[in-house]
């Protein structure tokens, strides 16, 4: 899908439905309609909204009517590809059957996984549902594809808290136009201060341990093994992973090296 480039789109008809925090799917539905594309827009919650507010359709039952009203929207509008973020949310959960069930596709972005600057979009899935080989032989045997220049996006961070703030805000604040929206995530203002001692902690550790990168990296390489760990509640833990959470990782990391 997306190998094709965004002229794959041209002269189909497309139906957004939730994506990141921030306004990446208004712009990319400008370029898809400049592609050719007609492209049409459901919101879930006051944060969907305030970052597409125009050419959309407000989403305001029950979870329970929602695959109905999916169904009358994929079949009325007749779509031919459903685009989204994050496959394993309430609101996406019903796309799958009934996008096969009427030979539509469906694209589903993720942040990029390792590779910097870039996003990435697949028509099966991502995380365990991505049909990405999982054999490592594969990739050192596979010739590295030709990919297309592209700006250096750098450090986001900023920008990914500021949509954050903006989204939660919204979503809150607008609660009673969605009043049975219910959040893959907590999304109460309580559930906010963690996330300000979090940002206070990154600027207060990249003062104080200043350094250490560069010690690990050169000092004592060959002397450690980094494992990565996933947030608590990402859907690579609940859905994707044998494991019941991430204490229970670390306890099987911890043990095979003991």
């Amino acid at each position: 899908m997306v190998s094709n480039g965004i002229e794959y789109y041209t002269n189909k008809r497309i139906l957004m439905l939730q994506g990141p925090m921030g306004p990446f799917f208004r712009h990319l539905s400008r370029d898809l309609r400049q592609a050719g594309a007609e492209v049409f827009k459901v919101n879930f919650n006051g944060g969907d909204w305030i970052f597409y507010p125009q050419r959309t359709m407000n989403f305001r039952g029950r979870p329970v009517e929602w695959p109905a009203f999916l169904e009358k929207v994929l079949t009325g509008l007749k779509i031919d590809v459903v685009l989204l973020f994050g496959d394993c949310r309430p609101v996406h959960h019903a796309v799958r059957t009934l996008a096969a069930h009427y030979s539509i596709e469906v694209g589903v972005f993720e942040e990029g996984y390792i590779r910097p600057d870039f996003i990435t979009l697949e028509r099966t899935g991502t995380n365990g549902y991505s049909s990405l080989p999982r054999d490592p032989e594969y990739y050192r045997q596979t010739p590295v594809p030709q990919i297309p220049e592209t700006l250096p996006v750098g450090n986001a961070f900023g920008h990914l808290v500021l949509w954050t703030v903006v989204y939660c805000i919204a979503a809150i604040v607008l609660r009673p136009f969605f009043p049975h929206y219910l959040h893959h995530k907590p999304l109460r203002l309580k559930d906010g201060l963690p996330w300000i001692r979090s940002v206070i902690r990154k600027f207060f550790y990249r003062v104080k341990e200043k350094g250490v990168e560069k010690m690990l990296c050169e000092e004592h390489v060959g002397k450690y093994f980094l494992v990565p760990l996933q947030v608590h509640n990402d859907y690579q833990i609940q859905v994707h992973s044998r494991f019941d959470a991430v204490k229970t990782f670390i306890e099987e990391v911890v043990e095979s090296f003991s």
